[in-house]
């Protein structure tokens, strides 16, 4: 029997992120017509030279629109009205309540990658219109922030008696003390702007059972990470999306920390300790503008963000390490665990395959109507986490989960 091809996605953006999500939405067989809108001319062709190789006879479609999400909002919500069941944003997270507003608008779902808590805020003020709308919009939907949502509900589930729920997550080059990746040893996978957002905005935590702040690149860390070794982790922000509000009171302890390498040589500064200098001389600001290129104000962040784009290597094998670890304060310990690497055979990196594979999993979840709920929604609350892990099984990203006890604890199925 042939599945009919039914299901149509406009993809907002056109970067790397972009193509992993294609790669997935264009491989399913109830797919019809995938849609980019990217205001970037040539950012586009790369993207259709780059998913040329996905269509194949009988199989779905895709569109190229170039056009600017602000200046050319007639034309995206016209595409939105007639050529999609489900919008992806990968653009910048500054234009998603733009966007959110407009998938409501147009009576379609809506997922985005996300990365910033005030406009993830602000997407969930409008959830009362998504719902009378009859459509979902589900923020923040890629690895951490997203599927790391979806693994710690997987993991409650599962052991019921956990209290304390600890997340780490880093995207790392493959090969680590490269001289070639310099005293930061870190590979830039995905855009400055956000990367610099983690590092700089408060981060929400839930401490002794109560919701709490803690400044971000602060309480260091070391951990051994299977597959990889030692890694240093610190707190950065958004990584854990809506779960402090969702399980304030149920847990005595969640936190998220990023990972990356220790230092070249021992006694050396590491990741962390120039990151933590850039921001306290101010170098992450937004607002201060007595900086000036050619007449033109620019802040220190969008110098920052430059700089790391022109100097951080790009285009090396990667991999992506997650792991979400449960207790119960009794002994006993339960952890869901990735390691992925970059895919030689499809070129896509492990930051493409963990991030916008996730994202493209639950933007099929919302076209499929395996996600029912309606109005602004949360990972750890309204995303199947069992189909959910299914579909990562499909994609080649293995989770292992690992229950070690100092009492007999029954897992549920």
């Amino acid at each position: 029997m042939t599945t009919q091809r039914t299901h149509k996605y406009l993809i907002v953006g056109a970067g790397i992120q972009s193509q992993a999500i294609a790669h997935y939405l264009l491989g399913k067989e109830d797919t019809a017509l995938v849609t980019f809108f990217e205001r970037d001319k040539d950012a586009l062709e790369r993207t259709q030279q780059r998913t040329r190789h996905l269509i194949k006879p009988n199989a779905a479609l895709a569109g190229f629109v170039q056009g600017d999400v602000v200046k050319d909002e007639a034309k995206l919500r016209l595409l939105m009205s007639g050529a999609c069941d489900v919008v992806v944003s990968a653009a910048r997270y500054s234009l998603n309540v733009g966007l959110t507003k407009m998938a409501i608008d147009a009576k379609v779902h809506m997922v985005d990658l996300g990365g910033n808590n005030d406009v993830v805020a602000e997407q969930f003020a409008l959830g009362d219109a998504a719902k009378e709308a009859g459509v979902a919009i589900l923020p923040d939907s890629g690895i951490c922030p997203g599927a790391g949502s979806v693994l710690t509900a997987h993991g409650l589930k599962r052991f019921p008696a956990a209290k304390n729920v600890h997340v780490y997550c880093g995207g790392l080059p493959q090969e680590k003390h490269r001289t070639s990746l310099g005293p930061l040893q870190y590979a830039l996978s995905f855009d400055p702007s956000g990367l610099i957002n983690e590092y700089d905005v408060i981060c929400e935590i839930i401490r002794l059972g109560k919701r709490s702040q803690v400044q971000p690149l602060t309480e260091r860390e070391e951990i051994d990470f299977p597959g990889i070794g030692k890694l240093v982790a610190v707190n950065t922000s958004g990584g854990i999306s809506t779960m402090v509000e969702t399980y304030e009171g149920r847990l005595k302890t969640l936190q998220y920390k990023t990972l990356r390498y220790p230092a070249l040589r021992e006694g050396d500064l590491d990741h962390w300790h120039y990151m933590k200098a850039l921001r306290d001389l101010g170098w992450f600001k937004e607002k201060w503008t007595k900086l000036t290129v050619d007449g033109h104000p620019v802040t220190p962040r969008q110098v920052t963000e430059e700089m790391f784009r022109q100097t951080l290597p790009r285009d090396i094998p990667d991999q992506l390490a997650l792991a979400v670890c449960l207790d119960d304060g009794l002994g006993n310990h339960f952890t869901l665990d990735i390691l992925d690497k970059a895919d030689p055979v499809t070129g896509l990196s492990a930051m493409q395959r963990t991030t916008g594979f996730s994202a493209a999993i639950e933007a099929w979840m919302l076209a499929t109507g395996a996600i029912t709920a309606r109005g602004t929604l949360k990972h750890e609350l309204h995303v199947p986490t069992t189909e959910f892990i299914h579909e990562w099984d499909e994609c080649g990203i293995t989770l292992h989960q690992c229950l070690s006890t100092n009492n007999v604890v029954a897992l549920k199925p």
